[in-house]
């Protein structure tokens, strides 16, 4: 039976050679441990082998896990945040889903208060699929990308992605390419910020977004689980 060490080993050979298929340094993509459901004492024996990036889908349930968990951490808030949550994510050192001025705002004023920053990307809906969250047009991004600029509090860092939920290369791959390019665009609106983070690529699609210019690998079923 194969243990989190040897699915971590897994994952990590996986992503250094889709690296080296896309001519890509191994460190220019990081792993991100999605931990929605899983156990402190998983979290814990991740942890121990040396995983310090943290991704969670609900606030109340980040909260009771950071509360045991080493504070060296670096807890990422990946599902989607509603404006009244914003009070409770002081633990997040970044948030992927910010879709609405609103919510930018609303984090603004909790960081501020606190003394603090965070980083943010953008979540765009680069599939069009009804059933995900996001920006769905560039027109509306550039525009809240320009908002969140001028959040003092908030680092803009760059944006995220779900590609559709697919074994067809075809299907998933301009997903990706759709969310680069608009980086592209963005960086060339905003040089001010440094927009280097691309937030796409699951356990299903990971080395297809790699190729297209991933650097966050979002990675929760191969740790714990295995492939499938």
């Amino acid at each position: 039976m194969l243990t989190i060490s040897d699915r971590l080993q897994e994952v990590q050979s996986r992503l250094a050679r889709a690296c080296d298929r896309a001519h890509r340094a191994h460190d220019s993509v990081q792993l991100l441990a999605v931990t929605k459901t899983r156990s402190v004492d998983e979290l814990k024996e991740i942890y121990a082998l040396g995983v310090r990036k943290f991704g969670e889908n609900r606030v109340p349930e980040a909260l009771t896990k950071q509360s045991q968990l080493p504070s060296d951490l670096e807890w990422h808030m990946i599902g989607h945040l509603q404006s009244n949550k914003a009070k409770d994510s002081l633990g997040f050192g970044w948030v992927h889903s910010i879709d609405k001025l609103e919510t930018a705002q609303a984090l603004e004023k909790v960081f501020a208060r606190a003394g603090k920053t965070l980083s943010v990307l953008l979540e765009a809906n680069t599939s069009g699929e009804a059933s995900k969250e996001g920006v769905r047009d560039w027109d509306t991004l550039a525009a809240l990308a320009e908002g969140v600029s001028q959040c003092p509090h908030l680092v803009l860092r760059g944006l995220m992605t779900m590609a559709p939920f697919s074994p067809d290369e075809g299907v998933v791959r301009p997903c990706f390419s759709r969310l680069r390019d608009w980086r592209d665009r963005l960086a060339r609106s905003l040089p001010q910020s440094d927009l280097s983070t691309l937030s796409m690529g699951m356990t299903n699609d990971f080395e297809w977004a790699v190729a297209e210019g991933s650097t966050l690998v979002r990675i929760g079923t191969a740790l714990f689980e295995g492939f499938r």
